[in-house]
């Protein structure tokens, strides 16, 4: 196996069709889905990224087919046995579904990316240290020392709103 983070057949199928599965919730058209990973599933203008999920686009692709409720089959054609996967999910019967955000830690910083209209967002670290020169500024014993955000979600309104404890500002994110 492989030592850089990975998705593999399994992790991919399992996602497709077990997590994803809503087809047979009856009241599927009430779900929204939120998706958190330590990296980011992809690393298209992520600020501060240092490392990508081999397999990250294909599991980006799996979430964008069950967003819009299509069907899905990739398969690795690289040859190498460490990144090497096979994935087939048919989002048809359930439909398109709502995917609010790709939460996603590691990079330290607070970034919301969109990108083929869904959103991935990172929060600043939760130490006393600040990261990157344009990271709020951050005092030991003062308020801004920690950081974290508590989350609330509006569905009737497609709003995701992110409460910031301590250094930084608050964010609304719409999905």
């Amino acid at each position: 196996m492989s030592t850089m983070p990975a998705y593999y057949t399994e992790q991919l199928n399992w996602v497709a069709n077990k997590a994803l599965d809503f087809s047979s919730t009856p009241d599927r058209e009430q779900w929204h889905v939120l998706i958190f990973s330590h990296v980011s599933l992809v690393l298209d203008d992520v600020y501060g990224s240092d490392i990508g999920i081999t397999n990250g686009e294909v599991m980006w692709d799996l979430i964008r087919a069950f967003r819009d409720g299509v069907p899905y089959t990739s398969a690795s054609t690289s040859g190498n046995e460490d990144s090497a996967y096979d994935i087939a999910a048919d989002f048809t019967e359930q439909g398109p579904m709502k995917e609010i955000a790709s939460m996603f830690g590691h990079v330290h910083y607070d970034q919301s990316i969109e990108r083929d209209g869904m959103n991935m967002i990172s929060t600043n670290n939760a130490y006393t240290h600040k990261e990157f020169e344009i990271s709020p500024e951050r005092i030991e014993g003062t308020a801004s020392e920690t950081v974290f955000d508590i989350i609330t979600v509006d569905l009737a309104s497609s709003e995701m709103v992110l409460v910031r404890v301590g250094a930084g500002e608050d964010r609304i994110i719409h999905f």
